[in-house]
């Protein structure tokens, strides 16, 4: 069955004449706490259309959200990706996203190294770099994207960086490049830089270490 999410952005795409899939992809991108835009936004085509698609979003999830009997005072941005559906129906499409998962996995670690070679050439710091969030199949997450003649994602690919030295500079340096290389590959990618020396039991627990340098700083 379909993500709440989804729900809405048919019917938008249907009047607005716009692909459903980018408007999810757009809606994504949005951070419900500081209220900004990551590079999905831009990858979706749609940066003209977010302020309208935004209040459009939220009346309907009012709307959805009385409909189903819920407590309005839910927060909207942990429901909207909640799937909605008989038990079957639900059951279906989360195996479906987690067969999708893995058989993009060996996709996802080929960019991220290539990405993490680049941060290595551009930095001159020795790293170790390891995918998390709900791309890593440690993790018990849906991994979000849509298979069309070009992978349309909608989750992004959290990777953290643990560098020998970090400060402000290489930390703003790092997300530019990930900047850059996502819109290149229209990947997105979300990267975390932090201190080598300061790596967290649960990062190694649930994450997958996909690149790792010595001796080259």
């Amino acid at each position: 069955m379909s993500f709440v999410i989804e729900i809405f952005a048919r019917e938008y795409g249907k009047e607005k004449r716009v692909d459903y899939r980018r408007v999810v992809q757009a809606l994504a991108s949005y951070n419900w706490g500081n209220g900004k835009c990551d590079v999905r936004l831009k990858l979706s085509g749609l940066e003209n259309q977010i302020d309208d698609i935004l209040p459009a979003y939220k009346n309907f999830l009012k709307d959805f959200l009385k409909e189903l009997d819920y407590n309005l005072g839910f927060i909207a941005h942990k429901f909207h990706f909640n799937l909605v559906g008989n038990s079957e129906e639900v059951l279906r499409r989360i195996k479906y996203e987690i067969d999708k998962k893995m058989k993009i996995l060996p996709y996802l670690i080929r960019q991220s190294r290539e990405f993490a070679k680049k941060v290595e050439k551009e930095t001159c710091l020795d790293q170790i770099v390891v995918l998390t969030g709900s791309a890593s199949p440690k993790i018990n997450k849906l991994f979000i994207y849509y298979d069309t003649n070009e992978k349309i994602f909608v989750s992004d690919v959290d990777l953290r960086f643990y560098l020998p030295y970090v400060d402000e500079d290489i930390i703003k340096f790092v997300n530019h490049l990930a900047y850059e290389f996502s819109l290149k590959t229209k990947i997105p990618i979300n990267s975390w830089v932090e201190n080598l020396y300061k790596i967290p039991d649960e990062v190694l627990k649930f994450g997958i270490p996909i690149y790792i340098s010595y001796g080259k700083s």
